[in-house]
């Protein structure tokens, strides 16, 4: 997952900080992701191009919207559409972190096809812009848990249709409807063997998509249904028992990266220690000590 990144701090005259990363992922479609923390800092009024979701993550803050002034506590999540005015303001003794995610309405209507399968007209979100969901809440904080260190774009797509297939479904005029889903264990099957037979290839929702017969979104939900992860998520997994077996036979980390499907040591170091608690080098180390005392 390609993207630019760039990262702005400054010291208030308190001494406080604020300060924010912004980046560009160039997925399937181009988004914005910021995540920032302020002290003090005021927004002028001003607009995007984009439609901006955002969850908070600690502290409060604010903004005008629709010419009502809006309240953003810490566990809420924000809905905007493009092009609507707003500002932005810290509560008063208080810090704001929040993330934001700018989707633009090109990218929308690509991942409304993928969620319907038609064409659909962009969706409008309710004029209240402050949401309290802890569902979405959760799958916003999984998706920017890993926006800075996933190379997976298919991984990003899975989170994204899911959490716009909620917010739309729930909050927007859309028509969007979810289909329910059933039992589909040879549907599972088939995933199960694929994704185990290629674990180490780039894999997209695209072939998973063609192998199956159905739409992305489709294959994600029944997927989670059945496993309570997306197919991306159990890849990982499958990825990194690969990679426990040949860092007990001593392979070099960066061979059994590769070897795995992580594009480099740095990818792997990250989701090893996020499943396992550690590194792969204090693994592989384990082991030669295990050996050293059986000699």
């Amino acid at each position: 997952m390609a993207g630019k990144k760039n990262r702005a701090k400054t010291v208030t005259g308190d001494g406080k900080e604020d300060c924010a990363d912004y980046k560009i992922i160039k997925n399937p479609f181009e988004i914005e992701v910021l995540a920032a923390s302020f002290s003090s800092h005021h927004f002028s009024t001003h607009l995007h191009d984009a439609y901006t979701f955002g969850f908070i993550v600690d502290g409060a803050g604010g903004f005008r919207y629709l010419k009502e002034k809006c309240y953003a506590p810490s566990g809420c999540l924000t809905a905007l559409n493009p092009f609507e005015p707003h500002d932005g303001f810290v509560c008063e003794n208080s810090h704001w972190t929040y993330r934001t995610l700018y989707l633009h309405p090109e990218a929308m209507k690509k991942l409304l096809e993928d969620l319907s399968h038609h064409n659909s007209s962009l969706p409008s979100f309710q004029t209240n812009p402050i949401l309290f969901d802890p569902d979405i809440y959760y799958l916003f904080k999984r998706f920017y848990r890993g926006w800075d260190n996933s190379a997976d774009e298919a991984a990003v797509e899975s989170q994204l249709l899911e959490i716009l297939a909620m917010l739309i479904h729930r909050y927007s005029d859309s028509s969007l409807r979810l289909h329910p889903i059933g039992k589909e264990p040879r549907l599972i099957q088939a995933l199960f063997e694929y994704l185990q037979d290629n674990y180490n290839q780039k894999i997209t929702l695209s072939a998973l998509s063609s192998l199956t017969g159905r739409d992305k979104f489709n294959v994600v939900r029944t997927f989670r249904r059945h496993t309570g992860m997306s197919p991306h998520e159990y890849l990982n997994q499958v990825r990194l028992l690969h990679v426990k077996r040949n860092l007990r036979n001593q392979k070099p980390i960066i061979d059994v990266a590769l070897e795995s499907g992580y594009y480099d040591q740095s990818h792997l170091n990250k989701s090893f220690k996020g499943s396992f608690g550690i590194t792969p080098g204090q693994y592989s180390k384990s082991f030669n000590i295990l050996q050293d005392n059986r000699i």
